[in-house]
């Protein structure tokens, strides 16, 4: 029973690496960790020290890498752009803190989601410090909305896929802005979502692009590659812990950047079930 156990195990942990087959392989993916550590488990006892040894070690090395992922990138010397990324969570909350912190940050493009009848106040709120903006009415609570210092050159909602589109100028370079909401993935239609996304990502050519939003995905998530590889950008700083399901911590919010270099700083929740993420970023 105990190698069946070890071999089933292993088939989980290979199954979530399997996310461009199936949307099951990024449902998987979200709880990786979990699995390596009941991988490890299992592998320990496993009769056969040699077969252990080395489901062990893979198990650690595929860690290792989710650990230490974006953990050495240094904060850039030059921030060409700022931008703050914050699920606002469609239940009323007392938003007084979150907007001292997005002033406070000095961001140059805020990307929201969840902004519900309730939320919209926030946009009043922030109207002084970012008086452009664009508020996207998609269906259910995945109402994005995008703020800028500058003006929006180009704003554009695409609700069949949950995104929002700017274009603006910051610092002499014409910038386009993503801010997306995903689905969960399967058994819910994030993979599906995708498949829209990615085309109408790839159509977008530009110098310089930001994609900010609740990926509801780990980084290690096929969808999250999809999204880069469509957009040419890379995801900025380290896997940064920003939900919680039900105690377990998940690394499900991100900023991808051209050139993907920068740092990523996690706020607090500041009313929401989301920490909000500031980037800054290094164009190249």
């Amino acid at each position: 029973m105990v190698p069946v156990a070890g071999r089933r195990t292993g088939l989980v942990q290979a199954a979530s690496f399997a996310g461009d087959l199936h949307g099951l392989g990024d449902s998987l993916a979200v709880f990786r960790t979990a699995i390596i550590i009941g991988c490890i488990a299992v592998a320990s006892l496993v009769w056969r020290w040699r077969v252990a040894q080395g489901v062990i070690a893979a198990c650690a090395i595929i860690w290792a890498h989710q650990i230490m992922d974006g953990r050495f990138s240094s904060a850039p010397t030059d921030i060409d752009f700022v931008i703050y990324q914050k699920n606002l969570l469609y239940f009323e909350r007392d938003r007084s803190a979150f907007i001292e912190d997005v002033i406070a940050s000095g961001a140059d493009v805020v990307t929201l989601q969840e902004v519900s009848p309730v939320n919209e106040v926030v946009l009043d709120q922030l109207r002084a410090q970012y008086p452009h903006q664009l508020f996207c009415n998609a269906r259910n609570v995945r109402k994005n909305a995008i703020l800028s210092r500058t003006r929006l050159d180009i704003a554009e909602c695409n609700d069949q896929s949950g995104f929002a589109r700017v274009v603006t100028q910051v610092r002499g370079r014409s910038v386009q802005v993503y801010g997306l909401h995903l689905y969960w993935p399967y058994p819910y239609r994030q993979r599906a979502q995708g498949g829209v996304m990615t085309p109408v990502l790839r159509a977008q050519e530009a110098a310089f692009t930001v994609v900010a939003g609740d990926f509801n995905m780990t980084p290690w998530g096929r969808s999250v590659a999809a999204i880069e590889r469509a957009s040419n950008t890379g995801r900025i700083g380290r896997a940064a812990w920003t939900y919680d399901l039900y105690g377990y911590p998940l690394a499900i919010d991100h900023v991808l950047a051209t050139g993907g270099f920068g740092s990523l700083d996690a706020r607090p929740k500041l009313g929401s079930d989301h920490r909000g993420l500031v980037a800054r970023i290094d164009f190249p």
